[in-house]
């Protein structure tokens, strides 16, 4: 008995799925669709796969039939907490703002985690919320959790778990917010859990609004790894509905994979270090704002009244005036230096001044620090290549968090030139490459950064996710495989280079889940 899928009934069957349920299945994930398949038949009660496969096709399925499919041919590989740097940024970075905006007022927050799983992520949320929230009671707080899959909101609704729902939390998140059952068994806090509202819901459905009016007005939205399972059109058009669904200006938090997939000009990327979110825009621009903003030139500067900002850490020296003068090292507009110079020790504080405001996450003024230190060519030259390069590095990090992709891409490319053997320069290009959506570009830097460095893991991951978005698959698996045989040989708790916190177990989970879904071996 064969559990294969003929060519025309895997082309019927996967486009009944694209229809109905939204998932897409090429040609490279025939075997997963077939494994589905191959499931859904025994739990509908029939272990003929030909027989099952034939009544897909040559019947209209019921929504019965629909919703047993869906449950078979998604993942829901999860954790409480995972991706702690999203939770960081979401707690110190915008919750914390959004909550004392609100309590002035209304006291309302909406989130919505779609694609929930088993309710680690919408459950996490609460828990972040609860911590941070003193009168929370005093609230109006709506947390909704969907999912496609009725046996994973079953067991989000039950809300136990086992211990590999916790691996990586704080331990006390454990002890304070669940009970023991018993062995390796946990379950939820009642409070905790009346906090999340579970629903099934699909988001290839036209519909959903009239489903769930309580969708509208969302603060915002977590979809991780969940447009991955979507075909172009389809991502495009769920997208859609997340901007209507969002309050202005509210957030969408994708996953580490689909950042890739992702380029929507109705919402900005906002750069945090280790994580991209995105922001509604709300755009009420004139023709006329359109026409006098294109008369304007295109350098922006990224270094504004610096006499004002930098004169505190520098001698007068070192100023800026109403110029549009571009410094040759840098080509930074804006900055300007008088002939007398910095001393060695003044452009060392500098140094250490600047990597600590980085490691700080105060970008604006590291930027300025450094810029400051490579047009002071003179002391920079006493610098050891190692310490240059940094510089290089890290001012391009800086800019490009600030979102100055531009004269991020103009740093990369003047440390290039310095720095020829430089992977993480060729990296940092790669990515300011692929966010301007010249996937070309983008491929070859990263190739070069692998070169230099065979065993770069994040270049390998990009590299992947950007051939899966292109459609070449055969690349894409070749990378994932190096990323994954390269992963094995380091400890889960390893942060990779260039990932900005991201460790090794972390970056795994991810790929492993990507190679399940294309059923590469």
């Amino acid at each position: 008995m064969s559990n294969t899928l003929s060519p025309k009934s895997f082309e019927l069957i996967s486009s009944l799925i694209l229809n109905r349920i939204g998932l897409y299945f090429s040609l490279e994930n025939k075997h997963d669709l077939e494994r589905g398949i191959k499931t859904a038949s025994m739990e509908y009660g029939t272990s003929n796969f030909e027989e099952f496969a034939e009544n897909i096709v040559n019947i209209t399925p019921t929504q019965e039939l629909i919703n047993l499919l869906g449950r078979h041919l998604t993942i829901g590989e999860t954790y409480f907490f995972r991706e702690t740097r999203v939770f960081e940024i979401l707690e110190k970075d915008i919750l914390r703002k959004l909550i004392e905006d609100r309590r002035q007022n209304s006291r309302t927050l909406k989130i919505w985690s779609a694609g929930c799983s088993t309710g680690e992520e919408p459950y996490s949320i609460a828990i972040l919320l609860d911590k941070m929230i003193p009168d929370i009671n005093n609230w109006d707080i709506k947390i909704i959790a969907t999912d496609i899959n009725q046996n994973y909101l079953s067991k989000a609704i039950e809300g136990i778990y086992s211990e590999w729902s916790f691996r990586g939390i704080d331990v006390g998140i454990k002890n304070n917010y669940f009970t023991k059952l018993g062995h390796n068994k946990y379950q939820i806090r009642n409070d905790i859990r009346s906090m999340v509202d579970f629903g099934y819901l699909n988001l290839a459905q036209d519909n959903y609004h009239s489903q769930l009016n309580k969708m509208n007005g969302m603060d915002i939205i977590f979809c991780r790894n969940v447009l991955m399972y979507f075909d172009n059109d389809g991502r495009e058009k769920v997208v859609h509905k997340f901007y209507d669904t969002l309050n202005d200006l509210g957030y969408l938090v994708l996953g580490l994979t689909e950042l890739s997939h992702f380029a929507d000009s109705d919402f900005k990327s906002i750069q945090f270090e280790g994580a991209v979110l995105f922001k509604k825009q709300i755009n009420h621009t004139t023709l006329l704002e359109k026409e006098t903003t294109a008369q304007k030139p295109r350098c922006t500067p990224c270094i504004n009244n610096i006499n004002k900002k930098a004169k505190k850490k520098f001698p007068k020296s070192i100023h800026s005036g109403n110029t549009n003068e571009v410094t040759p090292q840098t080509g930074i507009t804006g900055l300007k230096k008088e002939k007398a110079e910095l001393s060695q020790n003044e452009i060392r504080s500098a140094y250490i001044s600047a990597v600590n405001d980085f490691e700080n996450r105060n970008y604006e003024n590291a930027s300025l620090q450094f810029a400051v230190i490579i047009e002071d060519s003179k002391n920079f030259i006493q610098f050891t290549d190692e310490e240059k390069e940094k510089t290089y590095i890290l001012l391009s990090k800086c800019l490009a968090n600030l979102g100055k992709t531009q004269e991020a891409k103009g740093i990369c490319q003047n440390g290039l030139k310095m720095f020829k053997l430089s992977h993480s320069l060729y990296f940092i290009l790669a990515r300011i490459l692929q966010e301007e959506n010249k996937m070309d570009g983008a491929v070859k830097a990263l190739g070069k950064a692998i070169y230099l460095n065979p065993d770069y893991v994040v270049a390998h991951f990009t590299l992947a996710n950007i051939y899966r978005r292109l459609s070449k698959f055969s690349e894409s698996q070749k990378n994932y495989k190096n990323t994954f045989l390269m992963l094995n040989k380091i400890s889960d708790d390893t942060i990779l280079e260039d990932t900005e916190g991201s460790t090794a177990g972390e970056i795994k989970e991810i790929v492993k889940t990507m190679m399940n879904r294309s059923s590469w071996t």
